[in-house]
C-alpha cells in the first residue's frame, strides 16, 4: 500500500533516527521513511554494515546518513 502524497509530503523536512537499520525490518522501514521525503539517520553496531547500507540507500537518491552505534542502557 502506498502512502499519499499528503502524509509523504508530512514527512518532508523531518528526521528519523532508526536504529538496527542496516538490514531486515529496519532497513525496510528506514527506506521507506526516506522514500516518504524524511532525512533518515541509519545505525549498526558495525561501521561496515552502516557504509554497505548508506551506498544501498544513496544509490536510490535517498536523503540517509549513519553511523555506527552501541545503544545500551545500564539502569535496564
Amino acid at each position: 500500500m502506498r502512502l499519499t502524497s499528503r502524509v509523504a509530503k508530512a514527512l518532508s523536512g523531518k528526521t528519523a533516527i532508526v536504529t538496527a537499520s542496516t538490514d531486515g525490518i529496519g532497513f525496510a522501514i528506514a527506506k521507506r521513511l526516506a522514500q516518504d521525503g524524511a532525512k533518515v539517520w541509519i545505525s549498526s553496531r558495525k561501521q561496515d554494515n552502516v557504509d554497505a547500507a548508506l551506498e544501498e540507500l544513496r544509490g536510490m537518491d535517498l536523503d540517509v546518513d549513519g553511523m555506527g552505534l552501541f545503544v545500551f542502557c545500564f539502569k535496564c
